[in-house]
């Protein structure tokens, strides 16, 4: 049920506010709208099709209201894991690369401007700020952000939140179920419950033992049916009620 929020909301969010600083922008279109790392991986029109592409800081921010740099420590950690517990993949915004096992992402308490990159391409001394610029040729605009990492008892390796793009799915959340959206109706004014509000199978095996039953007046009620239907209502063959008229005068 949470995962099922998160996805209404983000999704929610993306369809009425402004989705340009969410989407990723390919390089070769950054002369029409600049987005700072977000260089995507060769198949992401297609994974477009599917899904919402979006930082997982902007995420953070959906789910919290506020900037990510301005989101209490335990609240932030908790908003990460939520937005990553729903993505399908993720990927690095500074080469496009995917990142492996995004999962097992882990939240540090250092700051990327003070926390120092151990990678064999940086000198002995240089921050992962610092490493991201001269991956990317930018800079994530929190520079004080927290460190992300990921390869939990492997090869560790080290993001910003706003280099790390996800893949939200993009599905429909369906209200929750209404007593009438949970009968169908057959012919003859016949109604019978049916599992779900989407199930049409009318061999659905949880269809096997419900009996179809007559509404008074042909159609759904929301008070009390059809569990309140008078046992000394007697219908016609065709399902309707020849003393309809005495019941409610309404024929």
């Amino acid at each position: 049920m949470l995962s099922r929020a998160i996805l209404s909301k983000i999704h929610h969010h993306l369809l009425t506010n402004d989705y340009i600083r969410h989407q990723h922008i390919t390089e070769g279109d950054k002369h029409d709208v600049y987005v700072y790392l977000g260089k995507g991986p060769g198949d992401l029109t297609a994974r477009h099709r599917h899904s919402n592409i979006l930082r997982l800081s902007s995420a953070v921010e959906i789910l919290h209201g506020q900037q990510y740099n301005r989101t209490p420590a335990h609240r932030l950690d908790a908003y990460v894991y939520q937005a990553l517990n729903v993505a399908t993949s993720a990927f690095d915004g500074a080469d496009g690369s995917d990142i492996e096992d995004f999962r097992s992402l882990l939240m540090l308490e250092s700051s990327i401007n003070n926390t120092f990159c151990y990678c064999e391409q940086c000198p002995v001394g240089t921050t992962v700020l610092n490493h991201i610029h001269e991956r990317a040729g930018e800079l994530p605009r929190q520079l004080q952000g927290r460190v992300a990492q990921v390869g939990l008892g492997q090869e560790a390796k080290i993001f910003s939140l706003e280099q790390i793009w996800l893949d939200i799915p993009k599905v429909h959340i369906p209200d929750e179920d209404q007593p009438w959206d949970r009968w169908e109706e057959l012919e003859h004014g016949q109604y019978r419950e049916r599992c779900s509000s989407d199930c049409s199978n009318l061999d659905c095996s949880l269809h096997e033992d419900l009996q179809p039953w007559y509404h008074p007046l042909g159609n759904p009620d929301t008070t009390n049916w059809p569990y309140d239907v008078p046992d000394e209502y007697d219908y016609d063959s065709d399902g309707t009620d020849p003393d309809a008229e005495n019941h409610y005068g309404l024929y």
